[in-house]
């Protein structure tokens, strides 16, 4: 008598779904490991350390005053652009700030007019908090995504939990770094563009299709509508990476995402960027308005007024003073912290994008490697080009390089999960991995509390 074909299987079946559930616990492990660090990086920040009681900086006053005036005075007289300054006493604005595209602001113009000063603090509150919680998601997307799409023949590519380690660990890294919580202190509007131009990125990454490609390239287009130098920078690296892949004879069809990179999505982020200035144009003529706030090449740093330029104590001479913001990403914290911990933070951030660098020549592996430049080239542009802005603000700079830190570290992440998987075992594989998120935890935990006192 035969034995039924799907009863001989059945041992088969059950002994699968039991490594299938083992491979659950231990991915589970790792993803407790990094939900963990998240709720508690909000547990110290807004319980513990009273966040939302904290945020009366000398920027947060400013964008206050600047709806207050939007309110008083109304939106369109003032040109939608910023009042800027840190006292208000509810007179007409004679001089308004041309230097940041004002729509960042819009979020606590509209929560102050429908419900007064209380709402604008609830609102910075928040902003840091949504912009961790979807560039951490947007961040561990484009990680899951970067490393499922690699070619057979690279080593990670038949290793099975290597796209969730990276995931994973662009998730807890983007969530506890230091740049993003800044923002309850000092708010940027290339903060709201970097987000953008990551969740575009994110949603190539993750799904295909006409509508998907339609709404990543709106996203595109809101970043530089959002910060009118970002869209410059961001023009200025698409068209780098277009001639480079011109040069390699590499078709723009073959990009993921490669309607980043065409014509008409480039002449569009040029035209949105520009209507910043444009506007500024036509409310000095039009409505008489006055503008304060630096030119181009005190912003180049290709004035004499560079030499004049300086946070606190600091003096900054040369271009390569942009990239202080590897050694201390925060004002608060210039000539304060002890040396150790600012090596420290240079090595840390260095090996990061020195790995994502690294992972720009893997040319061969990387279907998603044109958008990984764009993240990598962007931020680079921006230090070169506006060194002296990027010498000055070392805390708003830093938020444009975290995409470029945080997947360099979770590619590392992954390449060391690959390496112990040929050594140990799974578990303990996913146990070192989970305990290596809770050191870059704690050690991206413990700069936020020397680099922002106020906090404490």
């Amino acid at each position: 008598m035969e034995m039924d074909p799907a009863v001989a299987d059945a041992p088969l079946k059950v002994a699968s779904s039991k490594i299938r559930f083992i491979g659950c616990r231990e991915e589970l492990l790792l993803a407790s490991s990094a939900v963990a660090t998240a709720l508690l990086t909000l547990y110290l920040f807004i319980i513990k350390y009273g966040l939302f009681s904290k945020l009366e900086s000398d920027c947060n006053l400013r964008l206050l005053n600047s709806s207050l005036a939007w309110i008083d005075h109304g939106y369109w007289k003032l040109g939608g652009f910023l009042y800027f300054q840190e006292e208000y006493d509810g007179t007409l604005p004679l001089n308004l700030y041309k230097s940041h595209s004002p729509y960042y602001v819009l979020p606590h113009f509209w929560a102050t007019s429908h419900a007064g000063k209380d709402a604008f603090w609830v609102v910075t509150g928040l902003i840091p908090v949504l912009v961790a919680f979807v560039l951490s998601l947007a961040l561990a997307v484009i990680a899951w995504g970067s490393i499922k799409a690699l070619s057979t023949n690279h080593s990670w590519a038949k290793l099975r939990g290597a796209p969730f380690v990276g995931a994973t660990a662009a998730f807890s890294i983007t969530f506890t770094s230091e740049p993003i919580w800044s923002l309850a202190w000092n708010s940027f509007d290339g903060s709201y563009s970097i987000v953008f131009l990551t969740v575009a990125i994110a949603l190539t990454c993750l799904f295909n299709g006409r509508l998907i490609r339609w709404l990543s390239m709106l996203f595109v287009l809101l970043a530089s509508l959002a910060c009118a130098r970002f869209g410059l920078v961001m023009l200025t690296s698409l068209l780098i990476i277009r001639f480079i892949a011109l040069a390699r004879r590499t078709s723009g069809a073959r990009f993921a995402g490669s309607a980043f990179f065409s014509w008409p999505v480039i002449g569009l982020v040029f035209l949105l960027s520009m209507s910043h200035f444009v506007r500024v144009a036509l409310a000095a003529r039009l409505l008489g308005l006055q503008f304060r706030g630096s030119d181009l090449l005190p912003r180049m740093g290709l004035s004499s007024w560079w030499e004049r330029a300086g946070q606190g104590p600091l003096n900054y001479l040369t271009p390569l003073d942009a990239f202080t913001f590897l050694w201390r990403q925060s004002g608060n914290v210039i000539n304060n912290l002890p040396i150790w911990i600012s090596i420290h933070h240079l090595m840390i951030w260095t090996l990061a994008i020195v790995s994502m660098a690294m992972v720009m020549g893997a040319r061969n592996f990387f279907p998603t490697r044109p958008c990984l430049e764009l993240l990598l080239f962007l931020p680079l542009t921006w230090t070169i080009l506006l060194n002296q802005s990027a010498a000055e603000h070392p805390d708003l700079v830093a938020i444009l390089w975290v995409p470029s830190y945080v997947l360099g570290l979770a590619f590392l992440a992954t390449q060391l999960f690959a390496f112990l998987r040929r050594h140990l075992r799974k578990t303990h594989c996913y146990l070192y991995m989970s305990g290596l998120l809770w050191l870059f935890f704690l050690w991206q935990n413990q700069y936020i509390m020397r680099a922002y006192p106020q906090l404490l």
